[in-house]
């Protein structure tokens, strides 16, 4: 699977983030990164490959593998953190054909696109509420981070380690993985101090040691004296005014990742593992017939186009969704939106109406 055209983008789940300026892009890119390996774990759909049932969840390890081994060569987690490195030009272009978990995306010669920063672990799932659910979630984790001034980042050692974790079998429910426990700054707000406090629940806040081992439910809801991401979030929504429509689309797609982080929900991977397990042709060799491969994808494609009847949806689904899924957000955009995407471009082109000496 060594080729660029086969698997870098294969099941991929990219999320690319605007920045207002670099040292914005610089902060995205360093206090994500140890958040790469949580949401590769929660996202896992990738179990099977070239007709047998793997020992691993994700896509990473089978493309990370070559003939010679180099450290970091082409597929793994990034090399440094922005904020205390210069990062060359050099090292941007090879960054373009090697894919490691996060990319650092400067401007495009002549153009208004600002600089970017691209989340890339995560896997693809069958349906748009997953996908929208973790991107969603993803999106108000940098709203947070910017918010409350967090600080997220831990040895790189550790990033790496809990990369080989999150390939696991199951990793979201078996393994631990290193986080950051102090996470406020001298930049945080007292804002974000009091957000702390209250995601604790009146536990006292130990924050003597700057990280350690905690299961992803652990990190997502919060155990001791770490305040767990989706509460982070949900003090963060309680400060925005926000409409109760995308209020409550918010809280299922919190309500979602929260299931899939405790267990109550399947990861994609477990799904297809137990799918197959279950098969009345399969002989507990790991071998997946032409039959059961066939099966396993007309399922996947009814759920994915959401041809189920809500009596049939437990038996459908298995787990893998919660009961109701509803939204009301629109697929058309808002009015105020194309009128001002307008005023911008006029704007641009008088600008470059002008510089032409016109």
């Amino acid at each position: 699977m060594d080729c660029m055209g086969f698997g870098m983008g294969c099941s991929c789940l990219q999320v690319t983030f605007q920045a207002c300026n670099i040292e914005e892009a610089r902060t995205l890119y360093d206090q994500l990164t140890p958040l790469c390996p949580i949401l590769l774990a929660l996202t896992a759909a990738s179990p099977i490959y070239r007709g047998f049932v793997s020992d691993l969840d994700t896509r990473w390890t089978p493309l990370e593998k070559e003939k010679f081994v180099i450290n970091k060569s082409r597929y793994d987690s990034i090399d440094s953190y922005l904020s205390c490195d210069i990062y060359s030009d050099i090292d941007l272009n090879i960054q373009s054909t090697n894919w490691q978990t996060m990319r650092f995306k400067p401007p495009p010669p002549k153009s208004n696109i600002g600089w970017r920063v691209e989340f890339r672990p995560m896997e693809v799932q069958l349906t748009d509420f997953e996908n929208a659910a973790y991107t969603t979630f993803l999106v108000l984790m940098t709203r947070v981070i910017l918010t409350f001034g967090l600080k997220f980042i831990i040895p790189l050692t550790k990033v790496d380690e809990n990369l080989q974790r999150a390939f696991k079998r199951d990793a979201v429910l078996e393994q631990k993985f290193y986080f950051r426990k102090d996470i406020l700054t001298d930049c945080s707000p007292p804002e974000a101090e009091e957000c702390i406090i209250q995601c604790c629940d009146g536990r006292q806040c130990r924050l003597q040691d700057q990280y350690t081992e905690m299961t992803i439910n652990d990190i997502i809801h919060g155990k001791d004296d770490f305040p767990g991401l989706i509460p982070l979030i949900e003090h963060y929504l309680e400060m925005e005014e926000i409409d109760i429509d995308t209020s409550c689309t918010l809280k299922q797609y919190l309500n979602f990742i929260s299931a899939r982080a405790s267990g109550k929900l399947k990861t994609t991977a477990r799904w297809m593992r137990d799918f197959v397990t279950s098969h009345p042709d399969y002989k507990q060799d790991s071998v997946v017939t032409e039959t059961i491969n066939y099966d396993l994808l007309m399922k996947c494609a009814k759920i994915s186009e959401e041809q189920f009847t809500n009596e049939h949806f437990q038996a459908d689904t298995d787990k893998l969704l919660p009961p109701v899924v509803e939204t009301k957000t629109s697929d058309e955009i808002p009015q105020a939106v194309l009128k001002q995407q307008e005023l911008i471009n006029k704007k641009v082109a008088r600008n470059g109406t002008l510089m032409n000496g016109n």
